[in-house]
């Protein structure tokens, strides 16, 4: 269920309220296979250390969203998902708070892994020191 969920997820741009939501529907269905309901009073971490899950939906979501970027990164200028990271978008933004991108996640990810966005950028053009960078940052 959850493979399902998580299917194109390296295209979303998750707020803290979209986390929060997707960690708490997949310890729902964590207690689904255990047969545990809320009533029983056992914590979520109990519950996964019973299933020996050490990384949370969010995590496989950020860790799927790098592995993308570095596809994209290394993608010709003419393809319309390089074109999108790379191009700009003209004219004047409505009042209020800009909405979060996912330029926005990807430098919180690569924040998370000690690079910035220009250095990310850079190191996504080796495809084999990238992948070491998403291994490192799978493992954390």
């Amino acid at each position: 269920m959850i493979g399902i969920l998580i299917y194109n997820s390296e295209t979303w741009t998750l707020t803290e309220k979209l986390k929060h939501k997707l960690r708490a529907f997949e310890v729902g269905c964590f207690r689904k296979i255990l047969g545990v309901s809320r009533i029983s009073h056992i914590r979520n971490t109990d519950i996964k250390n019973q299933l020996n899950i050490q990384r949370d939906i969010v995590d496989r979501i950020q860790s799927r969203r790098l592995r993308y970027f570095g596809h994209v990164v290394r993608m010709q200028p003419f393809q319309w998902p390089h074109r999108a990271l790379y191009g700009r978008v003209h004219g004047n933004r409505h009042r209020g708070r800009p909405m979060k991108h996912w330029t926005g996640n990807i430098s919180d990810d690569c924040q998370m892994m000690g690079l910035s966005f220009t250095q990310a950028t850079h190191e996504a053009e080796d495809r084999r020191q990238w992948r070491e960078y998403t291994r490192l940052s799978e493992r954390a």
